[in-house]
């Protein structure tokens, strides 16, 4: 029985049980786009190959399928910061990259690129088929090692001319589970961490992403020991952020005082499923108790910004199962719930009290959540953007698809497009800026040929306007919306999700009231300033005294 590449990839595609393929269906690919007619997987057509990453990445977050780009050769380079932001969100993703014509014997070739070679260091494997027999058994072996904790992108460089010749296939193509060894906590360790947890009078949890499908054994946890709860900013809504012990998604200075002062009052901290990286710390700016246990399914992140107690090299689920066995349950700090709402309580009069000439982020994010609904996904940019999110959002589960730990550019409107693809039943927003909409905003036409209703709310503050916005939204065939007061706020985003759940592109012009820097920005500029040489720290801010309006 003959078959060619495409309808190997194709066969291994429906047996992983993925859904969709993000791409561009160009000449050396077309065999693979030929074998998907029919299939169970859906091409989805993309503007720009950068994009066809992004928009993995939002249909994969929240979903138990990794996420899946086709790119044709040389692709590599235009996908790279979104494999880059994949490996660092440890997100499961596999990339079929299409390799350059290897029948020719000549050089020079067109666009011709090491792909693997590029794609190596962002990757968490990067390989490509021994033959023409192996192609099936890659694409599956692809898909296990990204979702094998700790996750992260995989690429997979099939040549051209595979996707066209007819190859030798069986009736079953062969293919046996590669052994992938994850962590396993022992139960040393296990009967360790129950001891110190049990010991400590005032114990605290730290969340990351590493706990998304583990969400309800972090609840129990956290009510077992009574514990406050903070998350980093891909652990946001892990823990339902209604709860009485949620505290904040930040540690240190980029955390409001209430925060800073029940999780410095804590003996003991439990940190899960997270790194203690630069953006999730406010640039390291912690000071943490000395009976810290780390856990995380990566080995080589396990106390290496900061030193622990005890260091468990295991998957989130796995250790909580078995930790949740061995802990006391006790009674609650009411005193620390109480601190905990009344923190609350006076940064919601904080934000109602600051009145301006623009939407304020307090009313902005309020308004748009009740119109996106509780099951909504938001999208964010990196820096300002999703500080903005994390600070006003409040999420029960975990719904923020943000590029926090590599920062790639133009990730909010394609990831928004994929998640809505990939649950068309939920509603999803895009959080971006005119920069990032200049940059990858054209996936706005892929919403609309895709009838995929996305609301892109491009968040602009008092600069000058680069572009005009509502003339963009004519050109990707988008409704327009502009909102400039608090209140019109529901109104204009209660019909602009209106439009989105018809299956329309929207985009919503936000004037939004920048003045207030938020916390994390803040403690991010502190932090940066501080690190600075005396001489260097008095110059930037003779620098910024000489700048007054209208000079």
């Amino acid at each position: 029985m003959k078959s060619t590449a495409g309808r190997l990839v194709v066969r291994a595609l429906e047996d992983e049980g993925a859904r969709l393929l993000f791409g561009i269906p160009s000449r050396p690919v077309l065999g693979l786009h030929e074998a998907l007619e029919g299939s169970k997987v859906r091409a989805v057509q993309v503007a720009d190959e950068r994009s066809a990453v992004f928009m993995a990445d939002g249909a994969c977050r929240g979903s138990d399928c990794a996420g899946v780009a086709s790119l044709g050769p040389g692709g590599a380079a235009h996908a790279l910061s979104g494999v880059a932001e994949a490996r660092a969100d440890n997100i499961p993703l596999v990339v079929l990259c299409c390799g350059f014509r290897d029948d020719s014997g000549k050089s020079f070739r067109t666009g011709e690129l090491d792909q693997l070679a590029v794609l190596a260091p962002a990757a968490k494997e990067a390989f490509r088929p021994k033959g023409p027999e192996d192609v099936y058994a890659a694409v599956r072996r692809a898909f296990h090692i990204a979702r094998a904790a700790p996750q992260g992108p995989v690429a997979v460089e099939i040549p051209e001319t595979l996707f066209s010749v007819s190859l030798c296939e069986t009736e079953n193509p062969l293919w046996s589970v590669p052994f992938l060894e994850s962590p396993v906590a022992s139960d040393a360790e296990l009967d360790d961490a129950a001891a110190i947890l049990n010991a400590a009078r005032r114990p605290r949890l730290y969340i990351g992403g590493g706990c998304r499908e583990a969400a309800p054994l972090v609840l129990e946890l956290a009510e077992a020991l009574g514990a406050p709860v903070v998350t980093t900013l891909q652990g946001k809504g892990v823990f339902p952020e209604d709860h009485p012990l949620w505290l904040w998604n930040c540690l240190g200075r980029s955390a409001p005082s209430f925060v800073r002062k029940v999780m410095d009052s804590g003996d003991c901290l439990l940190a899960l499923g997270c790194r203690f990286s630069e953006s999730a710390t406010g640039g390291y700016d912690v000071a943490l108790p000395k009976d810290l246990i780390h856990v995380d399914a990566d080995p080589e992140a396990l106390a290496r910004n900061f030193p622990a107690r005890l260091a468990v090299a295991c998957e989130a689920g796995t250790f909580l199962q078995r930790l949740l066995r061995r802990v006391k349950r006790r009674l609650g700090d009411v005193a620390v719930k109480e601190d905990i709402a009344a923190g609350r309580a006076e940064l919601r009069a904080r934000f109602a009290s600051e009145k301006g000439s623009r939407v304020h982020p307090a009313v902005f994010f309020s308004s748009l959540q009740d119109a996106a609904g509780p099951d909504a996904a938001f999208a964010t940019e990196g820096g300002d953007t999703l500080f903005l999110a994390a600070e006003h959002l409040r999420l029960r589960s975990p719904r923020l698809l943000a590029p926090a730990g590599f920062g790639a550019a133009g990730y909010a409107v394609p990831a928004a497009v994929g998640a809505r693809l990939a649950f068309p039943e939920r509603g999803a927003v895009a959080l971006t800026t005119e920069g990032a909409l200049l940059s990858t905003g054209a996936e706005l036409l892929t919403a609309a040929r895709s009838k995929a209703g996305v609301a892109a709310c491009v968040l602009k503050d008092e600069g000058p306007a680069s572009f005009d916005v509502q003339a963009f939204a004519r050109a990707v065939d988008a409704e327009f919306f502009h909102l400039d007061e608090d209140g019109h706020a529901r109104e204009v985003l209660g019909a602009a999700m209106g439009q989105a759940a018809q299956g329309r592109p929207v985009l919503v012009e936000v004037a939004l009231d920048s003045s207030r820097k938020t916390f994390f920005s803040k403690a991010a500029a502190a932090t940066r300033l501080c690190s600075l040489p005396l001489a260097e720290r008095l110059r930037l801010a003779a620098r910024t005294l000489s700048k007054r309006p209208g000079s």
